[in-house]
């Protein structure tokens, strides 16, 4: 008798079986099918969780061929043509809808070990509830995009709106209520000569003075309803224009960086100046500024306008109803809102107020919402972008 010391192979089956045994359960529960054919196309393996919905177990149909299992020999069939190019020697990707399911199917020559082509080997992925999903997404993406190219050709006729009705009210003041006081000043400056009462002349010369005030006012008036540049020059020598007289009336250091896109639709320059002049104004009013800076920056697809000023700043809570006489803070986001864009504001007392408005010129990146953040002190300038932000 001979014995042999078979402790080293009996682990290595057992380690084997093993493997074995976790790769069929892996092969069972993949969600795909996964199967092989010899070379007369007739299954000799077929298994993976995806078997379930097309109503098989595992290894049911092995021994039938692929004409009997899709029920015609047509040779343009795609599952038959796929396999007789693998058997060919050919990979070869196709997608076939089988029992009211889609399937991408992926199709390899099966090789022995001389290299000779003995049969085929193939998986599918069911398809189906991503298609569904893919087209759901697309028609989605559809109505969003009609919405989108609804609320901007609204915009658009709201902007256009509002800028008639300022063209039409500037028009009045200047034919009506600026003619009139022209026309009372000169008369004030001709009753003046023919009068030599020293106490008249002084109410005439005030009555003048005021006159003239008042006729400086309609002007500016007339420039805040509608400046000339908007329509002659651009956005950014309109706002030149609004960051001269803010200069000339309140002594401030005015900056203005142009690096924006160009040419804009009238609707995002209209939009842009009304928000910026609002900014402004506020400026003005509000911060005690030395400085003031204005940027605009091509971001994203879109007009980023930036107004920077070194005043003294605000907290977020501070921040209450609009006061009588200028739009507010809620009335620049609702503009940058249906614009499609946003607003941010950042500032903190001693460090100044940044205001950023971002407005899409074709779909652009989407919006982070309006906001209203502290900032670091001495922050005068460019905020950084928070994360999530089209600027990030």
């Amino acid at each position: 008798g001979v014995m042999l010391d078979v402790t080293a192979r009996r682990a290595v089956e057992e380690e084997l079986a093993e493997r074995e045994a976790h790769l069929r359960l892996l092969l069972e529960e993949v969600p795909a099918v996964i199967w092989s054919v010899d070379a007369d196309l007739r299954f000799t393996s077929s298994t993976g969780g995806g078997l379930g919905a097309l109503g098989l177990r595992p290894g049911e149909v092995v021994g039938r061929t692929l004409e009997d299992f899709f029920g015609t020999g047509d040779p343009s069939f795609p599952a038959i043509a796929a396999h007789r190019r693998a058997l060919a020697g050919e990979p070869v990707d196709y997608e076939l809808v089988w029992a009211g399911r889609t399937y991408h199917s992926h199709v390899e020559p099966l090789r022995a070990a001389d290299g000779a082509v003995r049969g085929a080997v193939g998986v599918a992925v069911d398809l189906t509830d991503r298609k569904a999903a893919e087209e759901e997404l697309r028609r989605s993406y559809e109505l969003l995009r009609r919405a989108d190219a609804h609320r901007r050709e609204l915009m658009a006729r709201l902007v256009r709106a509002q800028e008639e009705e300022r063209r039409r009210i500037a028009a009045d003041i200047h034919d009506d209520a600026v003619q009139k006081m022209t026309a009372v000043g000169l008369r004030l400056e001709a009753l003046a000569r023919r009068v030599e009462d020293e106490t008249a002349r002084e109410l005439l010369a005030r009555l003048q003075a005021t006159v003239a005030t008042t006729i400086t006012r309609l002007r500016t008036l007339l420039f805040e309803l509608r400046p000339p540049a908007l329509d002659r020059s651009g956005l950014a020598d309109a706002l030149r224009e609004r960051l001269a007289q803010l200069r000339d009336e309140a002594g401030l250091s005015v900056e203005l960086e142009d690096r924006g896109p160009a040419p804009l639709p009238d609707e995002i320059k209209i939009t842009a100046y009304r928000i910026a002049q609002e900014a402004l104004a506020n400026v003005r009013k509000h911060a005690a500024a030395r400085s003031v800076r204005v940027a605009l920056d091509n971001l994203d697809g879109g007009l980023l306008v930036r107004v920077a000023d070194d005043g003294v700043g605000f907290q977020a809570a501070d921040l209450g109803a609009a006061e009588p006489g200028h739009l507010g803070l809620e009335a620049m986001r609702e503009r940058a809102e249906q614009a499609g864009g946003w607003l941010r504001v950042r500032s903190r007392p001693g460090a100044g107020t940044t205001v950023e408005a971002w407005l899409p010129l074709a779909g652009g990146a989407g919006s982070p919402g309006s906001d209203v953040v502290p900032t670091t002190p001495g922050s005068l300038g460019p905020a950084s972008p928070t994360p999530g932000s089209p600027g990030a």
